[in-house]
């Protein structure tokens, strides 16, 4: 029989992925217990929530500094032309890049909006100059520099 694939959330759905969301490393015994339901039970629920698209992957959150990464931008991009395959391409350039941790397509002041970390500058720069300004459809570029991140979540409200 094949498994039902959920179509809405339940309040039990809900708040395992908020668990889940805080610590994506819980055994399927810890997170049942803090359930009050069967190992076997959370199991079938998570596989669930995974085959309907709401659990994506599982990540280890890092902290950038200690791995070198210490300036983040964002930088605005706006194209020369807006066809489909210009998108398309444009789209499938940034995805190529590990300097570009998010790339939305974005409405006013630019096309897309990229956050870009890097070690240093220098890296920046290269960035800039070598990779998003070799890309023959970018027209501008305006990089806004982080100071302080004042708020970093990556988990989404279930409320």
């Amino acid at each position: 029989m094949p498994r039902r694939i959920l179509s809405r959330l339940d309040d039990r759905d809900r708040r395992i992925l908020a668990i889940l969301q805080e610590d994506g490393r819980l055994t399927w015994a810890t997170l049942a217990r803090r359930m009050g339901m069967s190992a076997p039970a959370i199991l079938a629920r998570v596989r669930r929530l995974e085959e309907g698209g709401y659990i994506r992957k599982y990540v280890a959150l890092l902290n950038r500094h200690k791995v070198g990464k210490h300036v983040v931008c964002y930088v605005t991009v706006s194209l020369t032309q807006h066809d489909p395959s210009t998108l398309e391409q444009f789209e499938q350039e940034v995805g190529r890049w590990p300097e570009v941790l998010e790339c939305a397509r974005i409405t006013g002041d630019g096309d897309y909006l990229l956050k870009v970390i890097t070690k240093d500058a220098q890296e920046l720069e290269h960035f800039l100059a070598e990779k998003l300004g070799n890309v023959p459809a970018v027209d501008q570029v305006r990089t806004t520099f982080v100071l302080r991140e004042v708020k970093y979540e990556t988990a989404l409200s279930m409320e």
